[in-house]
């Protein structure tokens, strides 16, 4: 396997180098580097800014698979002042109480009674104090009116919130109850697909959902976003202006992916390495239709676009076969060598 890596990452080297690129701009990642401010996107980030201003206790950004609700969450994360907020970020929800609470405690250094990283139902060395949850409540609690009376902000951010359990939102409310009699303690924001929305307007989560007040959609790009988005992530992989896209090739790349950035990048991307084996620089008509034509694209979009919400590894997994297989094809014209 490290082999066959060794092999996959000396493969990107032409590639970048015929472009001229540093980096692959069309990544999968959710890095922060990357980040495109949207309108839908810049309003997300004013609204959680006045959220924070105003010590509230629930927010929520929602929107398709796609729409970048990641990146969003890691970019408005590291522009907070880490002079005066303090952050927790959960990635994967999916645990027990106990297990999540000793999440956020780990996230915001918080050292728990007893010993440190020992919770209840682990195993245990003998004769070592186990962590309760109760033990565990406490110390956050002490650890938030700490951080209040010195002038700090606590933020708990949740992404793929759609993965929580009805009890753990009902466990969610329990935290949100930590205050003073002016301020919320502890800030929570939820980042989700949209069956988080269906969840939360269930009558079981009525008292929840009734203390969120800031709630805003995560739209997709525009058409005229989509051509200002290739061009910003190409820029950041330190292209120099020799890439271009088309204006028909990218209106039909919004047509295509509808505006999500995720489905953008898997185009994008494929067109990228189709310059490549033609030793071209310009994405036309005739690159993108061939691109939509292969069939594994054409079956991955169609499967992205039919499923929203509903996006796994499987998908990631799929991406991932697909290049390897042009990656032979490559290797078969002769255009790499091993």
């Amino acid at each position: 396997m490290r082999i066959l890596d060794q092999k996959i990452n000396s493969l990107e080297i032409p590639y970048l180098d015929y472009l001229g690129l540093k980096e692959k701009p069309f990544s999968m990642t959710p890095d922060p580097e990357f980040y495109f401010e949207s309108r839908s996107h810049k309003k997300a980030t004013d609204y959680l800014k006045f959220f924070v201003s105003q010590r509230e206790g629930f927010a929520l950004i929602h929107g398709d698979v796609g729409t970048g609700k990641t990146l969003l969450c890691r970019r408005f994360l590291d522009s907070l002042d880490k002079n005066n907020v303090n952050v927790a970020l959960i990635l994967n929800p999916i645990m027990t109480e106990t297990e999540f609470l000793g999440e956020v405690l780990r996230e915001f250094n918080i050292p728990a009674k007893g010993q440190e990283g020992l919770f209840e139902g682990k195993n245990q060395a003998p004769g070592m104090e186990v962590v309760t949850k109760k033990d565990m409540l406490n110390s956050l609690e002490e650890y938030l009116l700490a951080q209040y009376r010195n002038g700090k902000e606590c933020i708990l951010a949740i992404d793929e919130a759609q993965l929580l359990s009805n009890e753990m939102f009902d466990f969610l409310r329990v935290l949100s109850n930590f205050e003073t009699n002016k301020d919320k303690l502890l800030h929570i924001v939820l980042f989700g697909q949209e069956e988080v929305v269906s969840k939360l307007a269930g009558q079981r989560m009525r008292y929840l959902s009734q203390r969120i007040s800031v709630v805003h959609h995560l739209r997709p790009l525009s058409t005229g976003e989509v051509g200002m988005y290739i061009t910003h992530r190409l820029l950041k992989a330190g292209s120099n202006g020799l890439i271009q896209f088309s204006s028909s090739v990218v209106s039909g790349i919004h047509r295509v992916s509808r505006g999500y950035p995720r489905l953008i990048n898997i185009i994008c991307d494929r067109c990228l390495l189709m310059l490549y084996a033609k030793s071209k620089t310009q994405v036309d008509q005739k690159i993108l239709n061939e691109v939509l034509r292969e069939e594994s694209i054409c079956t991955l979009i169609k499967e992205l676009r039919a499923a929203p919400g509903r996006l796994r590894k499987g998908y990631v997994i799929a991406l991932g076969i697909t290049l390897v297989i042009f990656i032979l094809f490559l290797v078969f014209r002769g255009k790499i060598q091993f």
